[in-house]
């Protein structure tokens, strides 16, 4: 009796689920995230020129691509309270829209192969219960731990950020809120 049929058949479908884990991994870029220019001179892993570069290369990303809502209300709804500032047009008017503060900038670590800054560095902020990070794009930052750096996915670092469009409560709700891009969680 042949019995090679139902072998073939098993061995056919653990492939194709092994095939679609490997679609489903995602690549990550290492590195770490700095609150302010201190903390990246002290850690020892830039000098102060790298430092002063990341950082105001990170203070021009977040300029351009900081999440904008069209209230300071629904911005704390989205980042925590008192985690917002209104941005002014001009002085004499009403504020323009609000941003969150930056927690911090993730510098993709020199073995990423990204040489441009404006590749390497990435603005950060506070989800509403201010428990996780995420990109101006919605992309989750895995903090890592005392034996693995920090993780960000690559496709965040693949490309400059967009000008920030100013949200409403409808276009917010039809994300599923700040972040929901990395809504199904980090594997590690």
């Amino acid at each position: 009796m042949k019995r090679s049929g139902p072998l073939k058949l098993v061995v056919m479908a653990t492939a194709g689920i092994s095939l679609a884990a490997c679609d489903s991994v995602e690549e990550k870029a290492d590195g770490k995230v700095f609150s302010d220019k201190q903390h990246c001179v002290s850690s020892e892993q830039y000098d102060i020129n790298q430092c002063n570069v990341a950082f105001t290369v990170g203070e021009e990303i977040n300029k351009m691509s900081a999440p904008r809502y069209n209230s300071q209300r629904l911005c704390e709804e989205q980042h925590g309270t008192l985690n917002c500032k209104a941005i002014f047009g001009d002085s004499s008017g009403p504020a323009s829209y609000f941003v969150p503060f930056v927690a911090g900038y993730f510098i993709a670590d020199a073995t990423q192969k990204l040489t441009d800054w404006n590749y390497r560095v990435r603005p950060v902020y506070f989800d509403h219960k201010k428990r996780n990070f995420y990109t101006s794009n919605g992309y989750l930052l895995d903090l890592g731990n005392s034996k693995r750096p920090a993780r960000l996915n690559k496709k965040s670092t693949k490309k400059l950020p967009k000008v920030a469009k100013v949200q409403t409560r409808t276009s917010v709700a039809s994300r599923g809120g700040f972040g929901s891009r990395s809504g199904r969680g980090f594997g590690g």
